[in-house]
């Protein structure tokens, strides 16, 4: 999956990369049921008639939940509904920028 959606950034396929991002948290889910909480869910529940695709990356334990708008008018909707009432006191929205270097490394 991962491949497939590097393609589909690459390609600007963003359908695609959403699909594929909404396959993976399916999955992640079925491989291991306490990937996900009801705590998360209360999260994105408002969010969900603006969300293309959602998951929680990494093992799930860093507090990041990373959403997919269906559009920049629904990731402006989403900004505007954390900023006015954040689910908790920690809240925040990280903006996403993808690098399209890559990793670079140094031998010094």
């Amino acid at each position: 999956g991962a491949e497939s959606m590097r393609e589909d950034v690459r390609s600007g396929d963003l359908e695609g990369f959403a699909d594929r991002l909404a396959e993976y948290w399916t999955l992640k889910q079925r491989f291991d049921p306490a990937a996900n909480h009801p705590r998360i869910e209360a999260i994105v529940q408002p969010h969900l008639r603006d969300l293309r695709a959602w998951e929680l990356p990494g093992a799930g334990g860093g507090g990041f939940v990373f959403m997919l708008a269906r559009s920049p008018r629904a990731a402006a909707r989403i900004r505007n509904r954390v900023d006015r009432q954040p689910p908790n006191s920690r809240a925040r929205i990280f903006p996403l920028e993808i690098d399209s270097v890559g990793l670079r490394t140094a031998v010094l």
